[in-house]
């Protein structure tokens, strides 16, 4: 999914995945550009995605952006009553755009898979909080007790967690 959600910004020449995190070669500075103005702190699921460029890459990119304000304005440099940030012409919003737009299906497209992870992983949790329980030595009115309160506190939490999932995909999709 995430190599998906990557070439939704550009071709994609190499994708490495280690654990929780990656590294991804696009073809090109735009692609580049786009990733990081995308994807960063975009929340994929329950975790926001981190998107960055190494030093030598800034600088690449740095030089890139730099050349194409030449070319675009005519200048060599920025004023200095001009902002640093960079502005985007129609065609790289478009771009932003259609990119974004796959990104959103893409996401669609996975949001089963993804609450299927999240419901597996809690009921990994449970059954291991239930071994735990069955294992200690509790009077049995007690290990009721106890489940009949965790069980409550899980499905608090699942009512929030659901409520602050929904009230943040209907802002994001907004």
């Amino acid at each position: 999914m995430i190599r998906q959600i990557l070439a939704a910004c550009g071709h994609v020449i190499s994708w490495k995945k280690v654990k929780a995190f990656g590294f991804c070669e696009l073809a090109g500075p735009d692609a580049g550009l786009r990733a990081v103005r995308l994807l960063h702190d975009l929340m994929v699921g329950e975790k926001r995605l981190v998107a960055k460029v190494d030093a030598k890459t800034k600088t690449v990119l740095d030089e890139y952006k730099a050349e194409r304000r030449r070319r675009q304005k005519g200048t060599t440099s920025p004023l200095q009553d001009e902002p640093e940030e960079e502005e985007l012409d129609e065609e790289t919003q478009a771009l932003d755009s259609v990119a974004m737009e796959r990104i959103k299906q893409i996401l669609v497209e996975y949001q089963e898979e993804m609450d299927r992870f999240e419901l597996r992983k809690e009921e990994e949790v449970h059954e291991k909080w239930n071994r735990v329980l069955a294992d200690a030595e509790v009077e049995e009115e007690k290990r009721d007790l106890i489940t009949r309160e965790i069980g409550k506190f899980r499905e608090i939490m699942k009512q929030d967690n659901l409520k602050s999932v929904l009230s943040h995909n209907k802002t994001m999709w907004e």
